[in-house]
């Protein structure tokens, strides 16, 4: 199952619930569920947002002005 499956981008419900999954989970959680064994520099601004929205999501990070769930028309932002 791919992380697109996890969740229906078309569905602002499912979208929410999916990212709810994410409570109390650290990133290397994240990572580790997303079979990630890249080395990642934490320390880099916006590499959490990045990890968030590739790994858990599946949304490559793009310069696109659509908003990320662009089908509900969502935005997705990280904060700490």
């Amino acid at each position: 199952m791919s992380l697109l499956e996890k969740y229906d981008n078309s569905n602002i419900t499912s979208i929410v619930n999916y990212a709810n999954k994410l409570v109390g989970k650290t990133i290397d959680n994240v990572l580790t569920a997303s079979k990630i064994n890249d080395e990642i520099n934490i320390r880099n601004k916006g590499a959490i947002g990045t990890i968030i929205e590739e790994y858990w999501f599946g949304i490559k990070p793009n310069s696109s002005p659509l908003p990320d769930f662009d089908k509900v028309g969502v935005e997705l932002k990280i904060i700490p």
